[in-house]
């Protein structure tokens, strides 16, 4: 019985909880496993309880900066006619 509960954590652990922590994050599932494992060995507990919410804003303001040059440029692009 305690072999049971222990592989259901197990699994309960590796793979459902990444699958609902990218879900909410809006990143992938093995990136929040592998950001947890890092943020772990390096940082420790707080390292463990921070690195997917800092992995998901750092995403989240790369692509909003992206959208804004990629929206600058099209600006740029934009020429307007010479008036005589």
């Amino acid at each position: 019985m305690a072999v049971l509960c222990l592989l259901a954590n197990g699994l309960l652990q590796q793979m459902v909880q990444p699958i609902a922590y990218g879900a909410a994050l809006g990143i992938h599932p093995l990136a929040v496993l592998i950001v947890t494992i890092a943020g772990g060995s390096l940082f420790g507990a707080a390292g463990l309880i921070l690195a997917a919410p800092l992995t998901s804003a750092v995403t989240r303001i790369a692509s909003d900066v992206s959208a804004m040059r990629g929206q600058q440029d099209r600006e740029a692009a934009v020429v307007e006619p010479v008036r005589p």
